[in-house]
């Protein structure tokens, strides 16, 4: 024993020295620095790849160590990231590692070195860091090519709110490069003379076809080239939501999930999100061929226990939920199925249906709607094994239902299947109410017209399609004399001529059933004009309020009746025999129609008896009146008072003043070739040649060439037209106008201006007047006699009358006109009226006379 505790005391002894010796020989002597590292780049990912060895390893061992990377950017000084990498080495194994850049790589170059340290239990304390290794160059500028301008990276795939750095190179330091983000300019950071970088954050999602950046070069206002990337952002991969399973016939379970936003992208940069069901317990795992749900079919084995992992992945993330449940706690049973009934009668059915089998003794829960009209009447609960059946009782007759059902798993309730419905109708009855039956009686000489009326039963009382209406009428006076009419439906009255006995008239409504009981009414022989008092009431929104005195002995019931607007249909309303007020409210109502109230007391023996009348309106049409008639008062003075306002505006339009003719715009039109300047005509300017008076009345005093014989003051009237022709065509006065008087106007004789008004003998004859001179001898001679006319005329007489020209459009006398005659050049223009002496003696003619006749027609002779 003794041997055996020395000999292992030695064993220990000597391994803890040998374990001692060896790691100071791997510390001391084993180089442990990194070797051929070589660094490779991946600008899809921008990502630098590394791999490296380890020499001088133990053969067969296995150690753990750790790396520290550093990497740097531009230049070896600036280090831009730092971190270490753990693993386990083998001897002589090539180790790998990758870096991703958030810069893209093409715009930096960058520098990578390693250093390793010991991390194994196996090798004591202390352990030290090995030297680092050499700096590894990586730069991928040099394989842009020749191009003046790069921006980078290269339809880069990130997701929304992610932050980005873009970079440009140019080739050229002179070129002024401008970068745009969609149209907006972006500022960015210079890194060396030839690239400039900019930091993008929280990038926001534009459209599934990327988001568009680019660079333009330039020198001065010219372009020397534009260079642009796409990013690509992506939606935000969510987590599924409301991830669940069930099974509807233990063979397939169903999952369904809400995916959320789809984050597909355009140019199939990157496809819809792809999911992924993973089963824990049986290790099994299937690929979804749709987005929000997966079929998984289920074993033969015992497992009742489902451990499921959703996986939602895209390229950029992963998301997953997990459910764990009892399959016999998924169950979503299929629909009910050959829904009927049977024994249907008009208040009760037997309902029946069936379930899809699922397992043995499976017990299931059934839900049973009743609807009428739409409207659910009644919800039963059922529990059943395969086959359900159900007795439906206290349904109406003739009515339409709709019944629906739905099961689910009784034992262990996860929801309910769909809904399976069917249709039915129960069966008619005979009408349950009698109708309710008025009437209005006229009482003639001899007999009663009798109106009978009646309301249509309602669905509820009806119990079926109401075919006809029996009317039963009974001479009470004469027993066996009774009278049947038969009246199809939908008729709601009958005219009845009665004779001065008692009748009892019995109403029944009846359908492919029965009979309705009989509502009874009874027609006194007593005529019914009884003269009661009318009162007048006043209507209100709500309707008409009735109220009435009770009726002495017993009375049944009272009712009100009245007649509807614009059908004139009576109608009436059955009151209580303890009332003694109602409201009678109806939408037929009309304002401004009156209304006319009955009030009858209904007596044992069922006779009515007027008691009251009432008529009033509804709403009278006096409050209304002013509210039509106040907006037309208004208005009306508005319209007078606007009227008065513009009145004289109204008046220049509707009934301008006569214009004056020294004011008239047509003196702005007239130019004269002699004198532009001459608007308003003077004698001179019109030398009469001829004058010719159209019509002369009667008794017509004048002087004539200058005599200073006149006629009777009486007999003076005015020439209604003269016309003044020329005979000579070579004189160089001014062209040849037409006068005419205008008798709008007479002025005073101060009034100065003539032209031709010459009032002559009714007896001168044509040749008397052609003795005359001159032109000009005829004006001064014209205006000698009329200042010798003047004294003449008797005081208040020495008026003036206004004298129109109108140029004439040829000269000479109008019956030897040539037939293309030509248009005086002077006289061309309406003149200015001038004013005359209504007592004007022209001078005696000479021998040199140039006019060639005056003529003065008597009334009704015309001369040319």
């Amino acid at each position: 024993m003794a041997v055996f505790v020395v000999f292992q005391t030695t064993f220990f002894l000597t391994l803890l020295s040998l374990r001692t010796y060896q790691s100071e020989v791997l510390a001391e002597r084993l180089p442990l620095t990194p070797v051929s590292l070589k660094v490779s780049t991946n600008s899809i990912h921008q990502s630098l790849h590394l791999q490296w060895t380890v020499h001088n390893l133990p053969y067969h061992q296995e150690l753990k160590m750790v790396f520290q990377i550093q990497i740097s950017r531009t230049e070896t000084s600036n280090i831009v990231w730092v971190g270490n990498y753990s693993t386990t080495v083998k001897w002589n194994q090539v180790l790998h590692w990758s870096w991703e850049s958030e810069l893209p790589l093409e715009c930096a170059t960058h520098f990578v070195r390693m250093k390793s340290v010991m991390d194994d239990a196996s090798f004591p304390e202390p352990n030290f860091w090995s030297n680092w290794s050499s700096w590894e160059e990586v730069s991928v500028q040099d394989s842009l090519g020749r191009g003046i301008l790069f921006v980078f990276p290269k339809d880069k795939l990130v997701e929304e709110g992610s932050n980005v750095t873009i970079c440009y190179v140019s080739r050229n330091i002179q070129n002024n490069v401008s970068c745009y983000l969609e149209g907006k300019q972006i500022h960015g950071e210079q890194l060396d003379p030839h690239v400039t970088a900019f930091n993008l954050n929280s990038v926001p999602f534009i459209r599934n076809r990327g988001t568009n950046i680019y660079c333009e070069a330039s020198q001065g206002n010219v372009s020397k080239g534009i260079e642009g990337i796409v990013l690509f952002v992506s939606k935000v991969l969510e987590e599924p939501k409301d991830f669940s399973c069930e099974t509807q016939d233990f063979k397939t379970l169903h999952c369904t999930w809400d995916p959320g936003t789809d984050t597909a992208l355009g140019w199939s940069k990157q496809p819809s999100q792809s999911y992924t069901l993973f089963e824990s317990f049986s290790g099994a795992k299937k690929l979804c061929t749709h987005k929000n749900w997966c079929n998984w079919q289920i074993t033969q084995d015992s497992q009742e226990t489902y451990n499921f992992t959703l996986i939602a992945e895209n390229y950029l993330r992963k998301r997953s939920v997990n459910i764990l449940f009892n399959l016999t706690h998924r169950v979503y049973l299929m629909n009910p199925f050959s829904v009927n009934f049977e024994n249907v009668n008009a208040t009760n059915a037997i309902m029946t249906w069936k379930v899809h089998s699922m397992r043995n003794n499976f017990t299931y829960l059934c839900q049973i709607e009743l609807h009428d009209e739409g409207k659910m009447m009644q919800q039963y609960d059922v529990s059943i094994k395969v086959n359900g059946e159900y007795f439906l009782s206290e349904l109406e007759p003739a009515t339409e239902y709709m019944v629906r059902v739905r099961c689910a798993d009784a034992s262990h309730f996860w929801k309910w299947s769909e809904w399976s419905g069917q249709n039915f109708t129960t069966l008619e009855a005979a009408p349950s109410e009698a109708p309710d039956v008025w009437r209005s009686v006229n009482s003639e000489p001899g007999n009663h017209t009798v109106t009978l009326f009646w309301k249509p039963l309602s669905k509820l009382h009806a119990n079926g399609k109401i075919l006809f209406y029996n009317v039963v009428v009974e001479n009470l006076d004469k027993p066996s004399r009774s009278e049947l009419r038969s009246i199809p439906a939908p008729a709601n009255s009958t005219k009845l001529i009665l004779d001065r006995c008692s009748y009892q008239i019995c109403v029944t409504a009846n359908n492919s059933v029965g009979a309705s009981p009989a509502s009874i009414i009874v027609i006194s022989a007593d005529p019914e004009n009884k003269e009661v008092e009318e009162e007048r009431i006043a209507g209100t929104d709500g309707g008409f309020a009735l109220s009435w005195k009770p009726q002495p002995g017993d009375v049944i019931g009272y009712v009100v009746d009245w007649c509807d607007h614009p059908q004139d249909v009576l109608q009436w309303k059955n009151v209580g025999p303890n009332t003694t007020s109602t409201v009678i409210s109806t939408d037929a109502f009309r304002p401004g129609v009156r209304y006319d109230f009955r009030i009858y007391g209904l007596s044992t023996k069922r006779i009515a008896c007027l008691l009251e009348k009432k008529t009033g309106y509804s709403q009278e049409l006096a409050s209304m009146l002013i509210h039509i008639l106040l907006p037309m008062v208004f208005c009306v003075l508005f319209i007078m008072i606007v009227c008065y306002l513009k009145s004289q505006w109204i008046k220049e339009t509707c009934y301008p003043d006569i214009p004056d003719p020294y004011k008239s715009n047509i003196l702005s039109l007239i130019k004269f070739k002699e004198n532009p300047h001459l608007t308003i005509m003077n004698v001179s300017d019109c030398i009469p040649d001829a004058i010719e008076v159209v019509s002369k009345p009667e008794g017509t005093k004048i002087q004539i060439l200058g005599t200073r014989k006149s006629l009777t003051e009486t007999e003076l009237t005015k020439p209604n037209y003269l016309y003044l022709l020329p005979t000579e065509k070579n004189h160089s006065g001014p062209g040849p106008c037409i006068c005419f008087e205008n008798f709008t106007y007479n002025h005073a004789a101060s009034d100065s201006g003539f032209c031709g008004h010459v009032p002559v003998s009714p007896k001168a004859p044509p040749s008397m007047l052609g003795l005359m001179t001159s032109p000009e001898n005829v004006l001064k001679a014209l205006e000698k006699n009329y200042m010798n006319s003047l004294g003449e005329v008797p005081a208040g007489e020495t008026s003036l009358n206004y004298v129109s020209q109108l140029a004439s459009p040829m000269s000479g006398d109008k019956d030897s006109l040539p037939p293309n005659p030509v248009e005086s050049p002077h006289c061309s223009e309406y003149k200015m009226q001038m004013a005359a002496p209504l007592h004007l003696a022209l001078p005696r003619p000479t021998e040199n006379s140039s006019l060639s006749s005056i003529t003065l027609l008597d009334p009704g002779e015309h001369y040319h």
